[in-house]
């Protein structure tokens, strides 16, 4: 990962999965998410009623930006 720009060293590229405040490696092993994103701070990974809603969402319309405006929800 040569062309990435590096803030710091990429340590762990293995994880397969979130739970809550959670990661798990491919080996199973648990690590707490000190660095998580955006979305995963505030709710944690794999959020079962987030999750419902991207999926209910994803069904009709993905993204449209700030350009088109529509009342779906």
């Amino acid at each position: 990962m040569n062309h990435i720009l590096k803030c710091h060293e990429i340590v762990k590229t293995d994880f397969v999965r979130g739970e809550n405040c959670y990661l798990y490696d491919s080996q199973g092993r648990r690590y707490v998410d000190l660095e998580s994103g955006i979305w995963s701070t505030a709710l944690g990974h794999g959020h079962p009623r987030i999750n419902q809603v991207i999926r209910a969402q994803i069904e009709k319309v993905i993204h449209l930006g700030t350009r088109y405006p529509n009342a779906l929800s």
